[in-house]
C-alpha cells in the first residue's frame, strides 16, 4: 500500500511519500522516492513495473537536456506506455491462461526542471502525462490517493486560491496530507514519511529534521483551529423555533 503525493509551488515541486511497504501480511519500512540526476520519481503499484519505469525515467534524459514541457510529456508518455503495454499484453495471456487475477497497475509522479521551470507529471495506466498547473497544483498516486486528493483541494482553496503556495507551505502541505491519511488508517500506508523537492536547479532528499519541523507547523495549524473552534462565538438559538 503507498500514497506518493506531489504539489507545485511558485518556488519549486514537494513530492513526499509514505514509508510501509506491504509483502503479503508483514509490513517493513522503505523509501518510495528516487532521486537522480535531479529527477524525483515516485511509483505506486506493481514494484517490477516501478523499478522499469524510474529505470526508462533515468535514460530517456540522461545523456541529453529534458525538452520542452509538451514535447517531454510525449517523449515520457511513448517510453512509457511501451513499456507497460507489453506486460500488460503478458498479463492478458497470463489471465487466459491460468485463471489468475492479474492486474499490473503502476502509476508514476515525476519531478524535474523543464527549460528553467520545476514541472510535475502524473504518468497514469492509460498512458497519458498530465502537469500539474495552476488550477491544479497537485497529484496524489496510490491506495492512500482517493483520502488524500480531496483534502489536498481543500488545503488549495484554503491557503491557494488567489495565488499559488510557496514552496515551505507546499512541503507543509504535502506534510500534512501524509499525516492526515497515515492516521486515519485506512490505506495501509504509515510512517516513515520520506520528503523531497526539486527547484530551478537540483532535486534533493529533505532530512528527518526538516520533516520534523513542517509536522510540527501541522500540529500548531491543528491546535490553532481546535482553539478557535472551542472559543467562536456563534451557535444555535437559545430557543430554537418549534418545527411547524
Amino acid at each position: 500500500m503507498t500514497l506518493i503525493v506531489g504539489w507545485k509551488s511558485d518556488g519549486g515541486i514537494i513530492v513526499g511519500a509514505d514509508g510501509a511497504a506491504t509483502i503479503g501480511s508483514i509490513v517493513e519500512p522503505t523509501r518510495k522516492l528516487r532521486v537522480s540526476n535531479d529527477i524525483i520519481i515516485g511509483t505506486a503499484g506493481l514494484e517490477s513495473i516501478g523499478q522499469l519505469y524510474a529505470s526508462r525515467v533515468h535514460d530517456l534524459w540522461a545523456d541529453q537536456p529534458v525538452p520542452p514541457l509538451a514535447e517531454a510529456q510525449r517523449d515520457l508518455a511513448d517510453a512509457l506506455f511501451d513499456d507497460t503495454s507489453q506486460i500488460y499484453a503478458r498479463a492478458a495471456a497470463l489471465r487466459a491462461a491460468t485463471g489468475a487475477d492479474y492486474q499490473p497497475i503502476a502509476d508514476a509522479l515525476i519531478a524535474l526542471t523543464i527549460e528553467g521551470t520545476p514541472e510535475l507529471l502524473h504518468y497514469g495506466p492509460r498512458g497519458l502525462v498530465l502537469a500539474a498547473s495552476d488550477d491544479l497544483p497537485f497529484a496524489a498516486i496510490g491506495s492512500g490517493a482517493q483520502v488524500a486528493t480531496p483534502f489536498m483541494a481543500h488545503l488549495r482553496d484554503l491557503f491557494g486560491r488567489d495565488k499559488p503556495l510557496t514552496i515551505q507551505q507546499a512541503a507543509w502541505a504535502v506534510v500534512w496530507t501524509l499525516r492526515h491519511v497515515i492516521r486515519l488508517g485506512t490505506s495501509g500506508v504509515d510512517d516513515p514519511i520520506q520528503l523531497t523537492g526539486v527547484g530551478t536547479a537540483a532535486a534533493i532528499e529533505l532530512g528527518e529534521p526538516v520533516i520534523q519541523n513542517f509536522e510540527q507547523a501541522v500540529v500548531e495549524a491543528e491546535s490553532l483551529l481546535a482553539a478557535h473552534i472551542a472559543t467562536m462565538p456563534y451557535g444555535l438559538p437559545d430557543d430554537p423555533p418549534e418545527s411547524s
